[in-house]
């Protein structure tokens, strides 16, 4: 191994017997949950290993050699080390762009960077460690992982008791089972690149790590549905981009579509549900996809059923690759169609991803899916419109619009990496070049939202808490952006609780004058952060499929 550096926080201005702060800091994982005491951060500092790197923090590269053994780099240049006050204490938390938080409760929360990669149908990957390099970081008292149910410090005290030395002399690297994604076998590998000796407080990071990655036959994967050479629809591999290496490879188990997949509307069969859809679906169709109505009442009107037909479209290989799943409808009411129960959280959120797990026996979805819902015929209307001409007609007489945005986060029920989120978002969003990005942390957020929203933007995000900070789905529905609709990213408590009265983000699809379109939320009482700030950083690159180009 590498020598690397020996760096002290104490050394580099860490004021450690500061006052002030945070239960839960996580790097992007970090609290925001519903209940949260609210955070004050000490002081931050990014001690850095080597120069930075050209690209994403840490920078993933995979060799294409053609063969069965291939190298992975792993360039880690810096980390963020956060200083927080909680149980009458200063704790830190190391902090790595993408990274989870790996731990158990009570016990120190360490970071660890993972990846997807493509590996043929029947194969499994086999991880060597070739080299890395080890930096050296003292005075630490790394925080424990924190219950996101309660506002209790969690606090494991054998565990600061227990000594971790000697640092192993490389990485741990962990493979996870293969798993189907749309035809395509891939396989996680986890890197806990952070080790931690509680009893010295000394935290060994590691960064420059490369590793051998060789495929290997394994007669427990899983084995695709469809023929091998079946394409993966474009847009999906766009949106795999990031988590999944190897898509471009030589050994890669699928091709990527030239052209448009398929397009599946599954409406719920009421009079009239399929005339007031025909605009969307005509336009669809126009496009270039290969559209498919599904009338679920002739699916027998459950989710088994409707699963079932999507499933044999799905399979079906004289079409072009299933792409999108869409829903018209609600979760009950005038156009319902069943929405399923999630048993994987606890919480029973309910939601449509069942829907697009049509192969393999892993929870990664194989489709597109999404709801448009409506609960009248004006509504079914409204929202038809609104996405057409968003597409086929966006204003152009004011195109500035396009490089706009407006950003909330609320700190005072959520915490503090309410703001450092998208904090993150706008610097990502100026780099790209948009050119204007409104932001608020306080005060009347909605009168900031009718502000910023109704002269146009783009994209609109908030992370905060249940209530919205007082913003209604009357203040939504009131917005006047007209064809000007910003994608809008809620991922926070009850935002898309739509099988239960009219969800935030329902309001921003069906606002009659403005508003939405593709607004992307969550469901259940306790959307937590550690889930979800992760989540609204990764919707974000995903704003360069929208149709304008931003």
């Amino acid at each position: 191994m590498q020598n690397g550096k020996n760096t002290s926080p104490a050394a580099i201005g860490f004021p450690l017997s500061s006052a002030a702060v945070s239960i839960l800091i996580f790097s992007l994982l970090a609290s925001a949950i519903c209940l949260a005491e609210v955070p004050v951060t000490l002081q931050e500092t990014r001690v850095g290993f080597s120069d930075a790197v050209d690209g994403p923090d840490p920078k993933w590269t995979l060799s294409d050699s053609g063969s069965a053994e291939r190298d992975l780099a792993i360039d880690l240049s810096s980390v963020m080390v956060r200083a927080s006050r909680a149980d009458e204490q200063v704790w830190h938390s190391l902090e790595i762009p993408g990274a989870a938080v790996h731990g158990q409760l009570g016990e120190p929360g360490l970071p660890v960077i993972s990846r997807m990669v493509v590996v043929p149908r029947g194969m499994t990957l086999e991880v060597e460690v070739i080299s890395a390099t080890a930096n050296l970081l003292t005075d630490l008292r790394i925080l424990p992982v924190q219950d996101p149910s309660t506002e209790e410090f969690s606090l494991l005290s054998s565990s600061y008791r227990r000594s971790a030395k000697p640092f192993a002399g490389q990485p741990t690297i962990q493979v996870g089972r293969p798993a189907i994604m749309a035809g395509t076998t891939v396989v996680p590998v986890v890197l806990e690149v952070v080790a931690y000796d509680p009893v010295t407080r000394e935290a060994q990071v590691w960064s420059d790590v490369r590793l051998e990655l060789k495929t290997v036959a394994d007669p427990n994967a899983p084995t695709p549905s469809r023929s091998a050479g079946r394409p993966l629809p474009l847009s999906f591999a766009k949106a795999m981009s990031d988590q999944v290496l190897g898509l471009d490879s030589a050994d890669k188990s699928a091709a990527i579509a030239e052209g448009l997949g398929t397009y599946v509307a599954v409406h719920s069969g009421v009079a009239g549900v399929l005339e007031g859809i025909a605009p969307l679906l005509q336009w669809r169709s126009e496009q270039g996809y290969n559209v498919i109505v599904v009338n679920a009442a002739s699916s027998g009107g459950s989710t088994a059923g409707i699963k079932s037909t999507l499933q044999s479209i799905y399979d079906d290989e004289t079409i072009p690759p299933l792409e999108f799943i869409t829903i018209f409808g609600d979760a009950a009411g005038s156009y319902p169609i069943p929405a399923w129960q999630e048993n994987l959280s606890g919480y029973g959120g309910r939601g449509d991803h069942y829907y697009a797990m049509l192969e393999g026996d892993d929870i990664l979805a194989d489709a597109h899916v999404a709801r448009v819902s409506f609960g009248t015929t004006a509504q079914m209307n409204t929202v038809v419109n609104k996405i057409r001409n968003y597409e086929k007609y966006p204003p152009m007489d004011d195109t500035d619009w396009y490089g706009r945005a407006c950003l909330q986060g609320d700190p005072s029920a959520s915490g503090i990496t309410t703001i450092f989120v998208n904090q993150w978002v706008k610097g990502q969003l100026m780099f790209n070049g948009w050119s204007h990005v409104d932001t608020t942390w306080s005060g009347n957020f909605a009168n900031d939202m009718f502000s910023s929203v109704n002269p146009g933007v783009s994209a609109y995000g908030y992370r905060g808490y249940i209530g919205t900070s007082g913003i209604s789905n009357n203040h939504v529905g009131a917005l006047t952006n007209g064809g000007k609709l910003a994608v809008a990213l809620l991922p926070t408590c009850e935002s898309g609780s739509f099988a239960n009265g009219t969800a935030r983000s329902e309001a921003w699809l069906r606002a009659p004058n403005g508003g939405a379109v593709g607004p992307c939320a969550g469901d259940g009482p306790r959307q937590r952060g550690r889930i979800e700030q992760p989540r609204y950083r990764s919707r974000w690159p995903l704003l360069r499929l929208l149709p304008n180009g931003r």
